[in-house]
């Protein structure tokens, strides 16, 4: 003889099993997703920063004489001085704060920006 087993639905289990009740969702973390699309943004930029050596590798070729191993070299080096400048930015951040550190990198930013714009190129 089989027994079958019957739940006794209590009041709280049929609200939870109605279909108007949803689960709540948690609030939006507005500095969550900030930090995401700023690093999405950063990976974007770099990927975006090698697509353009590599369109320049051909007249850096032609205007260093240099070897296509050498030519790899230069491109492959970018990846290892964003490692680097990664792990110098840690670093800066730690002692001297996240702001200050922010102020840093940009100057540089702009320091390098000046210096682009004002080299001459003479053939």
């Amino acid at each position: 003889m089989e027994k079958t087993h019957e739940i006794d639905e209590s009041p709280q289990l049929k609200l939870a099993s109605s279909s108007s009740f949803r689960p709540r969702n948690p609030p939006l973390n507005k500095y969550a997703l900030a930090c995401a699309v700023l690093a999405s943004t950063n990976s974007i930029l770099l990927g975006y920063d090698i697509g353009v050596m590599s369109g320049a590798v051909l007249y850096i070729k032609d205007n260093l004489k240099i070897s296509s191993t050498q030519v790899e070299i230069l491109v492959g080096s970018l990846n290892v001085c964003s490692l680097i400048g990664s792990f110098a930015a840690g670093a800066t951040s730690d002692r001297i704060g996240r702001r200050y550190t922010i102020v840093v990198a940009a100057a540089q930013f702009l320091l390098g920006t000046y210096q682009g714009g004002f080299s001459t190129f003479k053939k």
